[in-house]
């Protein structure tokens, strides 16, 4: 089972808002997802991310996504609330 850690600068993102909500860190997680810098870790890009909004904001709260690769495997994503507007992947696996 192939299983990607995340770690470092390519993993963390920085939400624009000032002061981001839960709706915030779903709908930037998701994109995060499918953008290149996961791309690049994981070896293929990732599309229809979906994320579940995390139950706060607090620093160290995880959360969870799910988004499909090139190949059609389906991939769960966990995730932390690392700051105020950030937050770290730390670990992606494919589903199966």
């Amino acid at each position: 089972m192939k299983k990607i850690i995340l770690m470092g600068a390519a993993a963390v993102a920085v939400l624009g808002a000032c002061s981001a909500d839960k709706t915030d860190f779903k709908d930037q997680a998701a994109k995060f997802i499918e953008g290149d810098k996961v791309a690049e870790q994981a070896g293929s890009k990732f599309t229809d991310a979906e994320c579940v909004e995390p139950a706060s904001t607090d620093t160290g709260e995880t959360f969870t996504c799910t988004a499909t690769a090139e190949d059609g495997t389906v991939w769960d994503f966990d995730l932390e609330i690392t700051g105020d507007n950030e937050f770290t992947v730390t670990a992606g696996t494919p589903q199966g």
